[in-house]
């Protein structure tokens, strides 16, 4: 098993088209914040409140490269079967794919969702909308609904065994994210990871405004920030939990399905 996961990290570092990628998207998203900071009010604090869809919407576009890379890629030009021709377990071949699979997407998208945190604090004023402590903790707990989202994809690539679904399904469930958070009210709580992810960003906003002679009306906005220990807990616990259960049945299809 461990012979795999070697091969599979080094396959990765021999992809220069992941790397080359992956930079790309730190490159976008950091100037997108950078202009999405500007056209606001200048503080980068408002910013990760107001569009804080910004740190996930990207990764998850991402997040199907990285599981092509380790389970799809090895269907398509049969490796995975030939492990097993030579002895390997199912279970080595599955778990060894799907754990890479899961945390490098995992750790690689958390990556990507500090980008605009960063750039704001480098570039921009902070501001007071958020405090810089509680926007890391938020930012921190992103990784766990990445990981459940990227066990579900691992899961799929497993059954469906095509390099290039998993790239395709990153791209879907960037859209089903937007269709489901317009589509219902309830779009906060830990049912999915896209509205875990909505519960984890979203600050209670209260809003006033004032009568402005020259600017006209000029709106005023607060943010409830505090973070709940129940969401902390709940995100950690639901995660990891349904993550298993989605590599369970990932494992269920992939033990009983013929070599070919």
């Amino acid at each position: 098993m461990n012979n795999i996961i070697k091969a599979q990290f080094y396959q990765l570092r021999r992809s220069g088209f992941i790397m080359r990628v992956f930079l790309l998207f730190i490159l976008a998203l950091a100037l997108v914040s950078c202009l999405e900071i500007m056209n606001d009010d200048g503080t980068a604090s408002s910013f990760i409140v107001g569009s804080y869809s910004m740190a996930f919407i990207f990764p998850i576009m991402i997040m199907g490269l990285f599981v092509s890379c380790f389970v799809g890629e090895d269907f398509s030009d049969q490796t995975a079967n030939y492990e097993l021709l030579i002895g390997h377990s199912r279970f080595e071949s599955f778990f060894a794919r799907a754990i890479s699979a899961v945390l490098t997407t995992s750790v690689g998208c958390g990556i990507l969702s500090f980008v605009p945190l960063i750039v704001g604090k480098l570039i921009f004023p902070w501001g007071d909308a958020i405090s810089l402590s509680n926007a890391i903790i938020r930012n921190m707990l992103y990784f766990f609904p990445f990981l459940r989202l990227a066990a579900f994809l691992t899961m799929l690539s497993f059954v469906v065994r095509n390099q290039y679904f998993p790239i395709i399904m990153g791209f879907v469930f960037d859209i089903m994210h937007g269709i489901l958070s317009d589509s219902v009210s309830d779009n906060k709580n830990f049912l999915t990871s896209f509205y875990n992810f909505n519960l984890i960003g979203d600050c209670e906003t209260i809003r006033t405004y004032n009568l402005d002679p020259v600017k006209g009306i000029v709106n005023y906005y607060a943010y409830d920030t505090a973070i709940d220990w129940k969401m902390i807990v709940g995100t950690i616990v639901v995660s990891l939990l349904v993550a298993a259960i989605y590599l369970i049945i990932g494992y269920a299809f992939y033990r009983r399905e013929e070599i070919k």
